[in-house]
């Protein structure tokens, strides 16, 4: 058994770095709480699915308040200053404990042993930055919109 796996039995709680704050994983509670300051909570029932389909999540972030970042998809028409895309793994990833905690049928412990699975403690976010993101093009689409709603020009449907 590895030195990672014993100290998670032991519970001590994975974390992940996202953006360069260090978040503690609490998949008991859904969520994600940063390390320094518990308060400020990351839930993870508020982000989406990762659009790669790996059952991850995906959220946006917004560095200085350190909080998830809501788009108006319906009105932006720039990239929010000071926010990035956050990917993040499944579930099995963040925690693999408590997954298998989880999962019926033989024990936990067993199902992570007969899998050999590397348990990690210390994990790192994807960080995407905006421009790579299609907030961009979705912006440009509504500067483009609204202009030709001040001209009269109708969409073509």
């Amino acid at each position: 058994m590895n030195d990672a796996l014993q100290a998670r039995l032991n519970g001590q709680l994975p974390e992940i770095d996202i953006a360069g704050d260090l978040y503690v994983v609490d998949l008991a509670r859904q969520r994600l709480y940063l390390k320094n300051s518990p308060a400020n909570v990351l839930w993870l029932e508020d982000m989406d699915v990762d659009s790669l389909g790996e059952g991850g999540y995906e959220f946006f972030y917004h560095t200085p308040s350190k909080q998830k970042y809501s788009v108006d998809y319906d009105h932006i028409t720039g990239l929010p200053p000071e926010v990035i895309q956050i990917r993040l793994p499944h579930d099995g990833i963040l925690d693999a404990v408590h997954e298998a905690k989880y999962n019926p049928g033989i024990s936990y412990l067993d199902q992570l042993i007969e899998r050999d699975q590397q348990i990690e403690l210390f994990l790192e976010a994807t960080v995407i930055p905006l421009r790579k993101t299609n907030l961009q093009r979705l912006a440009i689409g509504n500067i483009l919109r609204r202009r030709d709603n001040k001209r009269g020009i109708r969409p073509k449907l």
